[in-house]
């Protein structure tokens, strides 16, 4: 039996659309990673959406092997025994789904070879490897069953049709019971939240036993054997049972609150202190807010360090410490860490309720001149931003320091610049 499906899976017409699994996997796993961050929970949740493209190409691929072998009746070619006939199409189905998880391993290894490379932060998640797996092959199995159980040359767009589209409407349902049922998930991976505890190993084991399911299916449609019938019995009530399990989970892959190991620090006025996989972002958003950092030298403002919390992340910080948001060091990302600080300055509830944009409109000048940017206002506020221009840099940082209040709760006029000249 192990020479006929070795023998069936160098033959597997699955293996000469390896290529195409293989990029697509690739190319939605890539999209999935965190910009210029190396993290192996990253790359654990990219090749999970790998499976986004890779599983409708594999469904459609692989119905359209089944339905060839049952309309060219090769069945009796493939074991040369009545009594084996049940295990002609779960071999067929196996060898189409060997292939479906080499090319997930084979972007998986590609991702791992980087990361190692560069020295990324975390350890590998087996779990997770094993969940997305399991995903690519129930998307297989499924559309091997379906080509077998319908020959039909409709059938197989139909099929990877079917399974993209539920991918995609499951993806808008974070919470939902159903919603880990299926491989992929629409929850961008972070270094600052941490997974619920064995998930992908209960989403594994749910897959796991529908493959198994889907594949007694496949030999029960040749020959409904006892054995046959117990292996898939068996499979669907352990499928019950970790579906039930997964229901624990509430739908959401990460558990609550923000992970927060011990930062890195590093650089001067200020000293910057970054997650352990943003390190080689310390030193670079230090020299960016240097300058800005001197510029609130004179206000209650005034800061002497940073520290990088996750988006929606407020808990307290220490004296002389603000917040800083770095997402990822995709390009710019220090122009962007900058303007995020800036803006989350500004008390946008109290700039929401002036009823007039004038004291927006000035604390725009201001936040221009920290982030030494320029903006087009309305003529009527220029002769004032004029005025704020012309001014020295020691004025202006005096006036900041004098009307930081102002600015934060956009309540600037224009004879709060009468001092700046």
């Amino acid at each position: 039996m192990r020479s006929v499906f070795f023998t069936e899976v160098r033959r597997s017409p699955m293996l000469y659309a390896l290529p195409i699994l293989i990029f697509l996997c690739g190319m939605a796993a890539w999209r999935s990673l965190i910009p210029g961050v190396n993290a192996w929970d990253a790359n654990s949740l990219a090749i999970l959406s790998g499976i986004q493209l890779l599983g409708p190409v594999a469904a459609g691929i692989s119905c359209w092997i089944a339905q060839r072998e049952r309309q060219r009746r090769l069945a009796y070619l493939r074991i040369l025994s009545d009594d084996r006939n049940g295990l002609v199409p779960v071999v067929q189905l196996a060898s189409a789904v060997t292939w479906t998880v080499g090319a997930v391993l084979f972007v998986y290894a590609a991702l791992a070879i980087q990361t190692i490379y560069v020295g990324g932060y975390g350890s590998v998640s087996v779990s997770a490897l094993f969940s997305a797996c399991m995903g690519a092959a129930v998307h297989a199995a499924f559309g091997y069953l379906a080509g077998w159980l319908i020959p039909r040359t409709v059938v197989a767009p139909i099929v990877a049709l079917a399974a993209y589209v539920y991918i995609v409407l499951n993806l808008d349902y974070p919470g939902s019971w159903f919603y880990l049922l299926a491989p992929v998930t629409s929850e961008r991976p972070s270094v600052f939240v941490e997974w619920q505890s064995n998930i992908f190993l209960t989403q594994g084991a749910w897959l796991a036993c529908v493959l198994v399911l889907l594949a007694a299916l496949c030999a029960i449609s040749s020959v409904p054997r006892k054995i046959y019938l117990a292996a898939g019995g068996t499979s669907l009530a352990l499928a019950l049972c970790f579906g039930l399990m997964m229901q624990s989970y509430d739908g959401y892959v990460f558990a609550g609150g923000f992970a927060r190991p011990k930062p890195v620090c590093k650089g001067q006025s200020p000293t910057v202190c970054v997650h352990p996989a943003f390190q080689d972002s310390a030193q670079p958003v230090s020299n960016a807010f240097h300058e800005l950092s001197a510029r609130f030298g004179t206000s209650p403002l005034a800061f002497d360090r940073l520290e990088q919390r996750a988006t929606g992340d407020f808990s307290p910080l220490p004296k002389g410490t603000l917040r800083v948001t770095l997402d990822d060091e995709a390009p710019g990302y220090t122009d962007l860490a900058r303007s995020y600080f800036v803006t989350d300055l500004v008390d946008q509830a109290a700039c929401g309720r002036r009823k007039d944009i004038e004291g927006r409109a000035y604390t725009e000048v201001v936040s221009a001149w920290l982030l030494d940017t320029q903006i087009r206002l309305p003529s009527r506020f220029r002769d004032t931003e004029q005025k704020f221009r012309n001014a020295t840099e020691e004025k202006r940082r005096e006036w900041f320091g004098q009307h930081v209040n102002d600015f934060r709760t956009c309540g600037l006029s224009p004879q709060s610049f009468d001092t700046v000249s």
